[in-house]
């Protein structure tokens, strides 16, 4: 398998795991997978997150970081505070949420990998091609 096949296969089964988290995150809670991501990392960092440190740990650029919280501020699960710098802040009614959501998204992953014995080879390739330096941008 080359490379190029590879990639375009991680891609494929990203975009159904993903159209499969959405639907059932949006049905039983009324957030995507974008946002449950989002809103997991602000989960484990109590005092916020920095603009800049939210969009880098996204892969996302600070400007797409910043368009992703105003539907989730207008609903009350973030909000967006100045203490020494932009940070992005998890609400309790937000932190409610995405712990109830972590079951779901869990369930639909287990289900999707149950009994998979290449689970930690393919962890370990899936980290060394997040922080590989030939993927790095500007």
């Amino acid at each position: 398998m080359s490379a190029l096949a590879f990639c375009l296969g991680l891609h494929r089964a990203g975009a159904s795991l993903q159209r499969k988290l959405d639907e059932d995150l949006g049905f039983f809670h009324g957030i995507g997978w974008d946002d449950f991501v989002l809103m997991s990392l602000l989960d484990t960092c109590r005092d916020g997150v920095p603009l800049a440190q939210l969009a880098q740990s996204l892969r996302i650029s600070p400007s797409a970081a910043l368009r992703r919280l105003p539907p989730l501020e207008k609903t009350g699960l973030v909000a967006r505070e100045r203490s020494g710098g932009l940070r992005a802040v998890l609400r309790p009614g937000g932190a409610r949420l995405v712990r109830e959501a972590r079951e779901t998204a869990a369930a639909i992953c287990e289900q999707a990998l149950r009994g998979d014995t290449a689970l930690p080879t393919a962890a370990g390739l899936l980290e060394r091609l997040a922080t590989s330096p030939a993927l790095r941008t500007a």
